[in-house]
């Protein structure tokens, strides 16, 4: 007999719902089986169509209620008779297929894009390290140079130092040497 179950929910498009429901399908060896998404007053439903006999109904039924893929959300499973014919299991399966590729065509042109621009970006970050490094590069230089510089005029500066000390030395030698010989001792 056919049936039509409806399973409803926030989130059931978009999570692999479909491929879940066909491998099940198959695995049980289901004949005659088509799901599509659809919308009703804009929540998300998932239409089953098939066509088995009554207690493989009843069992993918029961499966259903306490399985689900990763990230659905479901809020309400409901099963009725249906009268009309449902596609065998394998024009489904191509159907899913070609929609699939369908689906993921444009999804790896995004993703391509996105790449693309990526590596732009990555271009020029890269580019913008380059220049910082140069900079880096030259201020290294500019503080070797002010570490030479430093140095430099350390030693200026301790040369001249040694110089003055020397002759302030000698002056008070000499300074000394004066005030001893006229008695005044120091």
């Amino acid at each position: 007999m056919s049936h039509r179950i409806i399973i409803a929910g926030p989130r059931i498009h978009d999570v692999g719902y479909r491929l879940f429901l066909l491998q099940y399908a198959q695995m049980k060896g289901f004949t005659h089986f088509f799901a599509m998404n659809a919308l009703q007053d804009g929540k998300q439903q998932i239409i089953i169509f098939l066509c088995e006999k009554d207690e493989t109904i009843s069992t993918f039924i029961s499966y259903l209620s306490s399985n689900k893929p990763d990230f659905a959300e479901v809020s309400n499973i409901k099963s009725e008779v249906f009268e009309g014919e449902v596609v065998p299991i394998g024009t489904y399966l191509q159907d899913l297929q070609f929609e699939q590729l369908c689906k993921g065509i444009p999804a790896i042109s995004r993703i391509e894009e996105s790449q693309k621009a990526m590596l732009d970006k990555q271009d020029k970050m890269l580019d913008k390290q380059d220049k910082m490094l140069e900079k880096q590069d030259h201020m290294i230089h500019l503080q070797q140079d002010t570490v030479d510089e430093i140095k430099g005029f350390r030693k200026d500066s301790a040369d001249y130092l040694d110089r003055e000390f020397t002759e302030i030395k000698k002056k008070l030698n000499a300074i000394e040497a004066a005030l001893t010989r006229e008695g005044i001792q120091v």
